[in-house]
């Protein structure tokens, strides 16, 4: 389906538990009934064709009965109606009004970043708690309609309650459960077992933190808090085209205060949607430019606001005024390349701790110098040296960040790779498990203003780039590049010594807990056993508890194997952190 239709969290819940038993014994078995019907839009309506029957949809967000119609004789209770709105997208209502601060979370606030949660809400918490518990239970792979509407009637109410980041994430664990029982290509059960322990870790600090900080109830919209920062240097712009049909572009600026901050163009459209906001116009405050020139001036302003994660605000007290052109030289930004690339490591490692949507805008950024060595395969190799040119030992593997074929992140990796030599800067976003691999944003010539070694190839980039290649957006040609050659250099690929990944049976076992179910999961006792030792005879002594653990979750009631399953999330992803940062130190040396 191309139409983004949605569906009411509690109007599915309700009609899902006034559907007849057969009806949904019926879709039970056939999850994927809907998927291949043909729809078609109208003036003012959707229209469904499902054999001599016709379904009717009269709004983009369907929130009652009167919403949608079908000729079918059991009409409203039938299997046609319940089959097609289950496949539509869940939509979660803003139970405040318009006029009220839904941006604020709800509770008494006791500290700037700390709040008391409500007794209406701690009940919507322990709702939720339930549905999940009920879910664990009964395994993914089993989850019914009757599951699945708990689940969003327990999303529903957190949100009625402003427990917006549990509704955001019940709603992503909705759309996985689906995903994995209609066998959708899109499902990722490994994901959906993450999404459903990152709620769990919301719910244990909503409900024993004292007091809890605000980031676990969330908000509703971006929050916009004054900022420091008077003046703001133009660092990179960046395409977005998601699979979910969104796209446009956002830019990047590094603030006197040495943090990121982001102005982005996103709205549904294809590819083109992305070259037109960097060409055309991204507003911050009174000012609008297209972001191939925010990118990469310099700005002054005052009474500037941001979101939590640096959005820049577009209020209109705002006052933004250019001065000039940015340039990677700056002392604000050369400074970035100056550390290294181990202590970058450390303060990207502490903010993935975060939840995601409140990460810093640029948090996964690393800032590189080195030397171009070559292609291998579709990838760049890099080798990184400090700021002043010496070797680092350490080879990087630069790869495409998005092969959209509008974007141009293949075809200037591959011109690159003809200039073996090439000294460059690079802005690059870091792999959190594979910290040798990173996907390249934007490139410099290192020391663009000193004389260099003629022989050596060079970057030579039209005055309007100022110095620098947006890799998505701008198009190098074989001019831009002196003393380059013909060909790509192709390194052949080293025989990688892959790492035997010790902890992929109790990953494995974990997510197959939860799509099984505790009540159905039959697991081998003796290979568990076999497993759990196997890993003490590795050093992984408290995996191998933990694995015990959760062979002994089968038989337990809800609240301890819930606790197991979020201890095993925990451990697998401070592991995965661990064995990423001795990867990069062993390759370094």
């Amino acid at each position: 389906m191309t139409v983004k239709l949605k569906v009411s969290s509690q109007f599915l819940s309700e009609l899902i538990e006034s559907a007849p038993n057969r009806v949904r014994r019926r879709l039970d078995r056939e999850p994927e009934a809907a998927k291949d019907w043909s729809l078609q839009q109208l003036e003012d309506r959707w229209r469904v064709q499902v054999g001599e029957e016709t379904i009717t949809l009269h709004h983009e967000v369907i929130t009652s009965l009167d919403h949608v119609h079908c000729t079918c004789l059991l009409a409203p209770n039938c299997f046609h109606i319940l089959a097609m709105l289950t496949q539509l997208e869940v939509s979660i209502e803003d139970a405040t009004s318009e006029n009220e601060a839904t941006d604020v979370p709800v509770g008494k606030v006791i500290e700037d970043d700390a709040i008391l949660v409500t007794a209406e809400q701690q009940v919507a918490v322990l709702e939720f708690h339930r549905a999940l518990a009920q879910l664990m239970q009964v395994g993914v792979s089993n989850a019914g309609v009757i599951i699945q509407s708990g689940l969003l009637r327990a999303i529903h109410r957190c949100r009625a309650e402003r427990l917006y980041r549990l509704a955001a994430i019940g709603l992503q664990i909705a759309s996985g459960i689906h995903q994995f029982r209609s066998r959708s290509a899109e499902s990722n059960p490994e994901r959906l077992a993450d999404d459903y322990s990152h709620a769990l870790e919301v719910i244990h600090h909503l409900l024993h933190d004292d007091p809890p900080s605000s980031m676990w109830m969330g908000t509703s919209r971006r929050t916009q808090f004054p900022i420091r920062p008077r003046k703001l240097h133009g660092l990179l712009a960046e395409p977005i085209i998601t699979d979910s049909g969104y796209a446009g572009a956002v830019a990047y600026f590094l603030g006197e205060d040495d943090a990121i901050y982001s102005a982005a163009d996103v709205r549904p459209g294809d590819a083109q949607l992305a070259r037109s906001a960097y060409s055309g116009g991204i507003e911050i405050g009174p000012l609008i430019q297209p972001a191939r020139r925010l990118a990469r001036n310099r700005f002054i302003g005052s009474d500037m606001s941001a979101s939590e994660n640096g959005r820049l605000g577009r209020g209109k007290s705002i006052k933004l005024a250019q001065q000039g052109t940015s340039s990677w030289d700056d002392p604000e930004i050369k400074t970035r390349f100056e550390r290294s690339l181990e202590v970058q490591m450390s303060g990207i490692y502490s903010l993935a701790e975060l939840p995601e949507d409140v990460r810093p805008a640029g948090w996964d950024f690393a800032f590189l110098t080195g030397v171009v060595l070559g292609a291998s395969g579709p990838d760049l190799l890099f080798k990184s040296t400090d700021n002043e040119g010496n070797d680092c030992h350490q080879e990087i593997r630069l790869v495409i960040q998005n092969e959209n074929e509008a974007l141009q992140f293949r075809e200037n990796l591959r011109m690159l790779s003809c200039a073996p030599g090439l000294k460059l800067r690079v802005i690059a976003r870091f792999n959190l498990f594979e910290p040798t691999i990173m996907s390249p944003l934007a490139i410099s010539a290192l020391n663009v203003n000193d004389s260099q070694d003629q022989e050596e190839p060079q970057l030579n980039l039209p005055d309007s780039w100022d110095h620098r290649v947006f890799l998505g957006f701008d198009e190098l040609q074989p001019n831009h590049l002196l003393k380059s050659q013909a060909r790509p250099n192709l390194i052949p690929k080293h025989i990688e010594v892959h790492r035997n990944d010790e902890l992929a049976a109790l990953r494995r076992r974990w997510t197959a807990l939860l799509l099984a179910g505790t009540v159905t999961n039959s697991t081998n006792k003796t290979l568990v056993v076999t497993e759990a030792r196997r890993l003490e005879r590795a050093g992984f002594s408290t995996a191998a508890s933990l694995l015990m653990n959760l062979q002994s979750m089968v038989s337990e009631k809800e609240t301890n194997s819930l606790q197991n399953f979020l201890a095993i999330s925990l451990y697998l992803r401070a592991c995965r952190f661990a064995l990423a940062k001795s990867k990069l130190e062993t390759t370094s040396h």
